[in-house]
């Protein structure tokens, strides 16, 4: 993994050396998340929480309690599935090379079919969640990570299909589990139901991650926060076009199936194993 001798450098990890072993300690204790994990995992959730050791505890707690519980988003992660290839289909999700002035990683987002009788909302979900995975698994953590919505062809057939407890569950997964910083959500062109989506959304969205959604009636006023030149061609920027991303990013992916599926049956094993426990003690009580 070329990123991690350079994350240590960076990081002066050697600094957080008992916290890597902490938290290597603790979970050998836990019944709910797995004896172990690789180093490179371990390091994601401690940078995701500014290395501060009980706040990683709870998102690796959150994270596997997450993936087990919501199906929906995290388990049949076969890209050639009929599902998950319809969900390409549906959505184009670059993750852009550049970096922005603050080292931020902008993932963008954008429908590439915009008829709402084509959208699984759940599948486009888990889509994206396959995105940021194989992007940490590639490169491991950026600074932070700003999510940029092109809400061009969005649709109120398409708010019809998305689905309150989907919503809730990725937004809790979003906010509690994933491990990334979260820097920043544009979402731009916004369109008529903009505010029905937000609507939606606000229940499960913490009041810092509502303060991070701004939306813009173009893509001008998203240019002072996420510089132009990192964005695709499609909007006078340097980077490939969105048809181009929109080839090359699911290639990319298919290169970590067997990764994705070694993480599935791990978290599987996990789910089945925590279920037989919670039986087992429920006789006893």
């Amino acid at each position: 993994m070329k990123w991690l001798k350079d994350f240590y450098f960076q990081e002066k990890l050697d600094l957080h050396y008992r916290d890597i072993e902490e938290i290597k300690d603790w979970l050998e204790t836990e019944q709910c998340v797995p004896n172990s994990l690789e180093e490179f995992q371990i390091l994601l959730f401690l940078h995701s929480n500014y290395f501060d050791v009980e706040n990683t505890k709870k998102t690796i707690k959150s994270y596997y309690k997450c993936r087990a519980d919501y199906s929906e988003l995290f388990w049949d992660l076969d890209l050639k599935s009929a599902n998950l290839e319809k969900a390409h289909d549906v959505m184009t999700f670059c993750v852009l090379p550049e970096l922005t002035d603050d080292g931020n990683k902008v993932v963008l987002c954008k429908l590439h079919d915009s008829d709402p009788a084509s959208l699984n909302f759940a599948e486009c979900l888990k889509l994206f969640s396959i995105v940021i995975d194989t992007m940490l698994y590639e490169e491991g953590p950026p600074n932070g990570i700003m999510i940029a919505f092109d809400m061009e062809g969005v649709k109120f057939g398409h708010v019809l299909k998305l689905g309150i407890f989907t919503v809730k569950h990725f937004l809790n997964y979003l906010q509690t589990a994933m491990p990334i910083r979260i820097k920043g959500l544009h979402f731009f062109n916004i369109v008529p139901c903009t505010n029905k989506i937000v609507s939606l959304c606000r229940p499960f969205m913490s009041q810092s991650l509502y303060e991070m959604l701004k939306l813009h009636e173009s893509i001008e006023t998203v240019f002072p926060h996420i510089s132009q030149e990192i964005f695709p061609k499609d909007y006078q920027g340097k980077a490939m076009s969105m048809d181009q991303f929109h080839v090359s990013y699911f290639k990319n992916l298919l290169l970590h199936q067997d990764y994705l599926n070694e993480e599935e049956e791990k978290h599987k094993i996990l789910a089945a194993n925590n279920k037989k426990n919670s039986f087992i003690w429920s006789m006893f009580k």
